[in-house]
């Protein structure tokens, strides 16, 4: 099964559970799950855990829980929950955060960047959009 396929199929079947449009829905990264939260997210099917994604220009950091830019050039990330959720009416952020505060992080395929699957948001955490894009943050399938 291709990359693009399976995320294809987790937003159709995503969409199809809850009798939502396409449309509505974005996509979100859990970094690190909880035994816990894996279970709730496979036993009501909230969620599509993955493993061996990796991040270039930034690294999970699990003290703080959150993405953050590094000097090293690549680290992988850990257990994630990918999850579609549906956007808010009102057509902001279904996270709750301002636009200024997010950022849109692309995800390859591999390291050569030539294959895009998708994008997703991530909070800066303070830090201006346009440092991450400087920085060239980008999150990988394939190492």
């Amino acid at each position: 099964m291709s990359p693009e396929a399976y995320l294809i199929a987790t937003q159709q079947a995503t969409a199809q559970a809850n009798a939502w449009s396409l449309e509505e829905l974005e996509l979100k990264f859990e970094f690190n799950p909880s035994e816990e939260e894996i279970q709730k997210a496979l036993d009501e099917q909230t969620g599509f855990i993955i493993s061996g994604l990796s991040i270039e220009s930034a690294e999970y950091d699990a003290a703080d829980a959150r993405v953050k830019l590094t000097g090293a050039l690549a680290t992988p990330l850990p257990t994630t929950n990918l999850r579609w959720v549906r956007v808010a009416a009102q057509g902001g952020d279904a996270g709750g955060a301002a636009p200024g505060e997010l950022v849109e992080l692309p995800v390859y395929l591999n390291r050569a960047r030539k294959q895009l699957l998708c994008s997703v948001s991530m909070p800066t955490y303070g830090l201006p959009p346009h440092t991450w894009y400087q920085r060239g943050v980008a999150l990988f399938a394939n190492v």
